[in-house]
């Protein structure tokens, strides 16, 4: 997951569109993250492409919310769910090389890294991502 802040509202609008229209469409499920007791948006997680055997997981928290634990909490509820509705060979689970946090969480889901390769984000951001690969 690739995030970029949005230029103005209409912006948004269309990533919304675009999230409601992925899942009607079958291929990705994208979830909001709220703090369970205030219900403020902390964030949002992703399985993508979960019409095929390998599905890929994805996760954005606000700055302002790392170090929380709501990462792992996030990724470990869509792979519970992901375990039980889907058929994969394996899941993927892209982080940039410096993120050590989202790093720990494929590593902790047993995660091993695949491959290594470079990625331009939507903000036009280099990043050194490494693929993990979860198996059930």
């Amino acid at each position: 997951m690739y995030p970029k802040p949005a230029d103005n509202i209409s912006e948004t609008e269309k990533v919304i569109k675009d999230m409601i229209q992925q899942r009607e469409n079958g291929t990705d499920l994208v979830l909001v993250i709220l703090k369970k007791d205030t219900l403020e948006f902390l964030g949002i997680c992703e399985v993508g492409a979960i019409n095929t055997d390998t599905p890929e997981l994805g996760i954005w928290i606000k700055k302002s919310d790392h170090g929380n634990g709501f990462g792992k909490e996030a990724i470990y509820a869509l792979k519970d769910w992901v375990d039980k509705n889907l058929e994969y060979k394996y899941l993927s689970y892209p982080v940039d090389k410096r993120n050590l946090p989202s790093r720990k969480i494929a590593e902790s889901l047993g995660g091993r890294v695949f491959r290594e390769f470079q990625k331009i984000n939507m903000s036009q951001n280099l990043l050194d991502e490494l693929e993990f690969r979860i198996y059930k």
